[in-house]
């Protein structure tokens, strides 16, 4: 079984913060028996493209073919263990693993058609820059792709992804989406669903619309005013599990 290697997000200088910041992460990752680590701590945040920079500086130290999971530190809950994480992926049969969200957010809307008819039947079809995953050899092959398209019509980092994921995704042995969130569910535009009384009845995090239990839960949207809400009563599930 290949190594998995868990990237948290959290680039700042403020050790304290990053750890304050991550808290319910790294915890739900205890809870699984999950080591993580922190990618781009004791770095100044000036924006998010700054990922690509530090994906290009980090990922050669890495084995190539590692699994290499990166995720944002501060809106993520971990749902499962390792190695069902690890065994979803491998199930794929592909290098990178994107995580899809309803919303086509912080992209160029000339890319959105080849989404739309190539995910025509998913709920999730956009590509959300927040969670992925893949061998590092590739994703490091993917982060020079990145910043040539910068080069090109300048973006942020999920807009860059966009444009990569757009341009090879008729090429699955490379790529694809998680668009069944069968290891990432992306919670944009399904926040009045959690909150809606009946999913408290869940036992365990479950994804309503695709049926799937996530391994991570990436819970987007701070501007919405039920964020706080839908939030905490999917970390109380993951606890009561534990």
């Amino acid at each position: 079984m290949s190594e998995v290697e868990i990237f948290l997000w959290g680039i700042n200088e403020n050790k304290k913060l990053i750890q304050d910041m991550c808290r319910d992460s790294v915890n739900t990752a205890k809870i699984y028996d999950i080591p993580t680590n922190f990618m781009g701590l004791g770095i100044a945040f000036t924006e998010h493209k700054q990922r690509v920079q530090i994906l290009k500086n980090k990922l050669p130290t890495l084995d190539r073919d590692a699994v290499v999971v990166l995720m944002d530190g501060a809106d993520t809950l971990f749902n499962d263990n390792k190695e069902t994480l690890l065994r979803k992926f491998k199930e794929k049969n592909t290098r990178i693993l994107i995580s899809a969200e309803r919303g086509f957010t912080y992209q160029y809307n000339d890319f959105k058609d080849k989404f739309d008819d190539k995910n025509t039947n998913c709920e999730y079809k956009y590509v959300n820059a927040g969670t992925f995953m893949g061998y590092a050899g590739d994703i490091l092959n993917m982060v020079n792709d990145l910043i040539e398209l910068d080069n090109w019509r300048s973006a942020n980092d999920q807009g860059l992804l966009g444009m990569w994921v757009h341009e090879n995704m008729d090429n699955a042995d490379l790529v694809k989406m998680d668009v069944n969130c069968d290891v990432f569910w992306v919670t944009t535009g399904d926040w009045g669903t959690i909150i809606d009384e009946r999913f408290s009845n869940n036992l365990v995090v479950t994804n309503p619309f695709t049926k799937t239990r996530p391994c991570v839960v990436h819970y987007t949207g701070k501007g919405d005013k039920h964020y706080v809400k839908g939030y905490n009563k999917l970390l109380k599930i993951i606890l009561q599990e534990a």
